[in-house]
């Protein structure tokens, strides 16, 4: 016999997957390429494609509905066009008044297919990440398509390549035989180093990549049951919501009721129903300059180069001019120095996550309170 995580029943190829990308983030750790204005899913970081355009891209085909984006009213316009130039049209555009984080995100969006399609399997992914192997991608949302029918809440775990101390992790229970999905054992937050290197060694312990697959009811069904304000402001901001064409703009004041908390905390920390299929895909959430240097072209030096630069005897350096005029750098190691017409940001890679400190101070220095 097959192996279960090794065919795509027949069944299962009648199911449509609705993408939900998550797509209101800013990537201040970015700085000074993304910003509050600019953000990083907006932006060609790797390749020319925005991330956003990558992330639509590679939830389409066969197997995929129309997308619904999950965004803040400042970035419809943008998104809408940038959807236009690959000729991607979604179902909608499901418009947040505020800021609540993604478990109100994701409960709006599944309130959202209940009320206009019935209850739908809806994959949810941040629409600024990574994913070189779109195959392995592919091949882990079908094996996961039978357990997202039973009422299972299934979530994307990544091999670990190194002790990564600034991603989550989700420990995983003993595999059944021929299966790619296991029972998730706990979930643990951003560990420290030691933690983390014993982590990679277990075998047991996956990065958490935020991407999750399930029925619309059995998100909501979660949710009222371990975050019921949450699905109150949810249910009420989706009834109350003004429809134009495919903008859909949550009703401010319910949806603002909600509590701000991430699906992590909200639901998938408490929930028995749970599992975490192995996707074995070249991922990065590209979330730091140190991440996008990992993934970058690297000439013989280790270096990754990009725009007008001039480097000598530098070597592991990444180097980013978006400017026209010419940036040079000289018998440095480890080095980020990122130049943009909105700022410029020189730091050591092992740093590179205090870009958003500095973006952070940037801007409370720029408000007119101080």
């Amino acid at each position: 016999m097959v192996p279960r995580s090794r065919r795509w029943r027949e069944a299962d190829a009648r199911v449509k997957v609705r993408p939900v990308i998550l797509c209101g983030g800013s990537g201040t750790r970015l700085w000074p390429l993304s910003s509050d204005e600019v953000p990083k899913q907006l932006l060609s970081i790797a390749g020319s494609d925005s991330l956003l355009q990558a992330t639509v891209k590679r939830a389409s085909g066969p197997l995929f509905d129309a997308p619904v984006i999950v965004t803040r009213e400042t970035y419809a316009e943008a998104i809408a066009r940038q959807l236009a130039e690959i000729g991607a049209g979604p179902e909608a555009m499901v418009l947040e008044p505020g800021p609540r984080n993604t478990a109100p995100a994701i409960g709006a969006a599944a309130f959202h297919e209940l009320a206009t399609h019935g209850d739908g399997t809806l994959l949810v992914m941040p629409s600024d990440h990574l994913i070189v192997d779109e195959g392995a991608f592919s091949n882990a949302v079908k094996a996961s398509l039978s357990a997202a029918a039973s009422g299972e809440i299934v979530t994307f775990g990544i091999p670990p390549r190194h002790p990564e101390t600034g991603f989550g992790y989700i420990e995983a229970g003993d595999a059944r035989q021929g299966d790619q999905l296991r029972k998730v054992v706990r979930f643990t937050e951003k560990p420290d180093r030691a933690t983390a290197e014993s982590y990679v060694r277990d075998g047991r312990h996956l990065w958490n990549g935020g991407i999750f697959l399930f029925r619309a009811s059995t998100m909501v069904r979660e949710l009222r049951d371990h975050a019921p304000l949450v699905a109150a402001a949810c249910e009420a901001a989706v009834a109350g919501a003004a429809h134009e064409g495919r903008l859909v703009r949550l009703e401010r004041a319910r949806f603002l009721a909600s509590p701000s908390i991430s699906i992590d905390y909200a639901v998938l920390e408490k929930s028995n129903r749970v599992s975490v299929v192995e996707a074995r895909m070249d991922w990065s959430d590209v979330g730091t300059w140190e991440a996008l240097w990992e993934v970058g072209p690297k000439d013989p030096d280790g270096n990754v180069v990009s725009g007008k630069a001039a480097i000598r005897g530098c070597r592991d350096c990444l180097i980013r001019n978006e400017t026209d005029a010419p940036v040079a750098v000289v018998d440095s190691a480890g080095l980020i120095v990122v130049v943009t017409h909105s700022g410029t940001l020189v730091v050591p890679r092992r740093s590179a996550q205090n870009a958003k400190v500095v973006q952070e101070a940037l801007s409370r220095r720029a408000s007119p309170e101080n």
